[in-house]
């Protein structure tokens, strides 16, 4: 999959979606901190910004959430404890 569209500097991105809270946009810093040389790649249809890092998307930032590809979408903690860890 080849990058198109866009690109974006951090600054576009964190003003990309003017709803989001001041901790949307300290999740959204640390997620792009965390992906080496990260481009941020808004695409023409404009829903999602991609963030690829050496030719592979690494992460897509929607309005609502983070996805990481590859990786289930989480919105929160568990429901119930994770099976194998012990209670704190």
């Amino acid at each position: 999959m080849a990058m198109q569209g866009r690109r974006l500097s951090r600054t576009e991105v964190l003003a990309w979606n003017e709803p989001w809270s001041y901790t949307d946009r300290v999740w959204i810093t640390a997620a792009l901190d965390a992906i080496p040389n990260g481009v941020c790649v808004l695409p023409p249809s404009g829903g999602y910004i991609g963030v690829w890092s050496n030719d592979h998307r690494a992460l897509v930032i929607r309005p609502g959430y983070l996805v990481w590809p590859g990786r289930p979408v989480v919105k929160g903690p568990p429901a119930r404890p994770v099976p194998g860890h012990a209670k704190g």
